[in-house]
């Protein structure tokens, strides 16, 4: 049975793409590419070396450490991390060269913490949230605090936490 319609072998002969080359990996990673030209779609890309997997190391913080934490990391690869250790709330800072920097959210006299959560904005503004006990009595019941960021301006010479109860 022959086609309803005839078409043009000449045109889709133009249109089919042609021939894949074969590409060899020799570490298993897209930096053997780099430099190689790639045809998409009749334009030419030069394939880039740099790989946001460049950023990435393994590091043991602190093997003491025996309370919680949470960390975001932002798209060019700086961390922020939140920590607890009963008593005290911590925010970290890691930069992409590995240097870390420690400010002091809050220090907690006569009330504990379990966990906090740590989170960054559109408008890259840190935020922190954080439960909170009275010791060890449950009839009080807990509380969650939220700690935003203030950076250094015309108002605060240093970094400064405004923190407040958003939850009894």
């Amino acid at each position: 049975m022959s086609p309803l319609v005839q078409f043009p072998t000449s045109i889709l002969e133009s249109k089919q793409a042609s021939e894949a080359m074969e590409v060899g990996f020799s570490t298993g990673s897209g930096h053997d590419l780099e430099g190689d030209i790639i045809n998409v779609d009749g334009k030419n890309w030069t394939v880039r070396g740099e790989s946001i997997l460049d950023y990435w190391k393994y590091e043991v913080l602190d093997e003491s450490f025996n309370g919680s934490f949470d960390m975001v990391v932002t798209d060019i690869g700086i961390a922020y991390a939140c920590t607890t250790n009963n008593s005290e709330v911590y925010f970290h800072t890691i930069h992409q060269n590995g240097t870390l920097d420690s400010l002091l959210v809050q220090e907690l006299s006569g009330e504990t913490t379990d966990s906090c959560a740590i989170g960054v904005n559109n408008q890259n503004r840190i935020q922190i949230a954080y439960d909170i006990w009275d010791g060890d009595n449950e009839e009080t019941g807990g509380h969650i605090r939220l700690a935003r960021l203030a950076e250094i301006n015309a108002v605060y010479l240093e970094r400064t936490w405004h923190i407040r109860t958003i939850a009894e």
